[in-house]
């Protein structure tokens, strides 16, 4: 397309008309590409809930509950 001489905002154009906005780098907010912006700050908000929540589990736990590990020696 560059060698036909269309222009970059021609080829973005017809990119997003065929594959939609997400060929592009910094594609819009809308309903269809919210997973890709708001989609890791969601698992990264999930991962420190589990993480915190195994922590403050772990914290109730009897000391007897775990045995110690026998000597490697």
């Amino acid at each position: 397309m560059l060698k036909r001489g269309d222009t970059p905002e021609r080829i973005t154009d017809y990119m997003t008309a065929r594959d939609g906005d997400f060929v592009l780098y910094r594609p819009p907010v809308n309903s269809s590409t919210a997973l890709l912006w708001y989609g890791p700050v969601a698992l990264l908000v999930m991962a420190v809930v589990v993480l915190v929540v195994i922590v403050w589990r772990r914290t109730k736990l009897p000391p007897g509950r775990f045995k110690p590990e026998p000597d490697a020696t």
